[in-house]
């Protein structure tokens, strides 16, 4: 299996994302037993019940999910990256080459866009488009609603 690679923000925010959840977890499980009081555990007869153990369900899931990222992903060194090109642990400052509108983000994995709105995914459209791009490189950027010229104007290793 090829190597997975993710950012050391986004591994701070999984791992804090997976505490946060262990919390939660515990939380809706004292939920679920005190909501045993109020009826059956049937679906139609309580409906506190139903409501606690789908919560508990969505936490167990999305634990999971998490664990499962931080199994099989690696963290991306600093040092193995470059700001020569563009890449995961990278921020870049584009221009919108039609209207010169200016854009900067953050380049991270997969789990990238779990951080906000400064972080764009390399597997996204416009990831794709700029990975391996160096300063000065014309991009044009594929997306539904039509394509978007970018020239790279700064490359920074975050």
């Amino acid at each position: 299996m090829k190597d997975r690679y993710i950012t050391q923000a986004e591994y701070d925010f999984l791992t804090a994302r997976l505490s946060k959840l262990d919390q939660d977890d515990k939380v809706a499980l004292a939920d679920l037993k005190h909501a045993l009081n109020y009826g059956s555990e049937t679906w139609h007869d309580n409906d506190m019940y139903d409501t606690a153990k789908n919560k508990q369900i969505n936490i167990d899931i999305e634990k999971k999910e998490i664990q499962s990222i931080l199994k099989s992903s690696r963290v991306l060194s600093p040092n193995k990256v470059s700001n020569l090109k563009v890449g995961i642990g990278t921020r870049v400052s584009l221009e919108n080459i039609d209207d010169q509108e200016s854009l900067t983000f953050n380049l991270g994995g997969s789990e990238a866009t779990r951080l906000g709105e400064d972080w764009v995914s390399l597997a996204s459209p416009l990831g794709k488009a700029l990975k391996n791009q160096t300063k000065d490189s014309i991009v044009d950027v594929k997306l539904p609603s039509g394509d978007i010229n970018y020239k790279i104007l700064k490359i920074e290793v975050i």
